[in-house]
């Protein structure tokens, strides 16, 4: 299995299926800043995680104030900092042979921080 993280400048040129990785702000909109760059991952890459992400839930999705009972893959979901925090967390403490999937973890855990430090929420916007 391939694992790539890589930088998507602009997502209408992505044609695999997968999850973005962006920062928005108190009111839900996208930060539009140098900084603010989107990840995207594939499916299959994001699959070592998925389960951790799935995890939080119930939650409280800020933009519509309704409660989500489970991560949507079609959709845009907003976590606010405590809650990816906690995805973090969880993250540290997987433990695989292959450091290639090391590595690829050490990314998106590096890459949930900075978008931490840029915005109010860090979403993760699926593209099934």
């Amino acid at each position: 299995m391939s694992i790539k993280l890589t930088i998507e400048v602009d997502p209408k040129s992505v044609i695999n299926i997968g999850f973005f990785i962006w920062a928005a702000g108190e009111y839900c909109e996208s930060i539009v800043n140098e900084q603010n760059r989107m990840y995207f991952i594939l499916s299959d890459d994001f699959s070592y995680v998925i389960d951790i992400f799935r995890s939080v839930y119930p939650l409280l999705n800020p933009y519509s104030k309704t409660i989500e009972g489970t991560f949507d893959v079609c959709f845009d979901i907003f976590f606010d900092h405590v809650t990816i925090q906690s995805i973090i967390s969880k993250i540290q403490t997987l433990n695989f042979a292959d450091i290639e999937v090391m590595n690829f973890l050490e990314k998106i855990i590096q890459c949930l921080k900075e978008k931490m430090s840029i915005g109010s929420y860090v979403v993760i916007e699926g593209n099934q």
